[in-house]
This record gives structure tokens, C-alpha cells and sequence, in this order.
């Protein structure tokens, strides 16, 4: 497994020590954590239902959780990703 050796702008991407760039990878299960960016945003959270790449990489179809809508996200740097268990 690379090394890294920074993080770009998103965490969606990754830089290897080797200057690669790896991006955000993902699995049916997981949850993911979108974190409010303005003063009174809420953190959503949610679950991932399918991965259209089988790379693991975006975009991800979430069910939230706080009101069961589902939807296409594509994330952004404001976002991590808790792996199932």
C-alpha cells in the first residue's frame, strides 16, 4: 500500500508519495458523513446503497438517514466515509 504523502483540496483524493493521485473508494454498506460547511448547517448522514464503479470510486447512491430520501451524491471535501464493519 502507498505511502502519503498529502492530502489534496478534497478528501476525495489522495497523493501517494510516488506524486499518484488516489481517489475516495467506497463500498455498499459503508456510511458516509457529510459535514455542514456554514454556521447552523447540519451533518448529514447516510448510508451507501450502491457503487456504480467497480473501483470503489464516485459517484455513490446514499440513503439518508434523517429523512430516508435517497439520492445520487457525488462528494465533496467536506465529506468522509466510515467503513463498515
Amino acid at each position: 500500500m502507498p505511502r502519503l504523502a498529502e492530502t489534496c483540496t478534497s478528501p476525495r483524493f489522495l497523493r501517494t508519495m510516488d506524486g499518484e493521485v488516489d481517489t475516495m473508494k467506497a463500498k455498499v454498506g459503508d456510511t458516509i458523513v457529510v459535514e455542514g460547511t456554514h454556521v447552523g448547517d447540519h451533518r448529514r448522514i447516510g448510508l451507501i446503497t450502491a457503487v456504480p464503479h467497480e473501483d470503489g470510486s464516485p459517484p455513490y447512491t446514499v440513503r439518508w438517514e434523517d429523512d430516508q430520501h435517497e439520492g445520487i451524491l457525488y462528494p465533496g471535501p467536506d465529506t468522509h466515509i466510515k467503513t463498515a464493519g
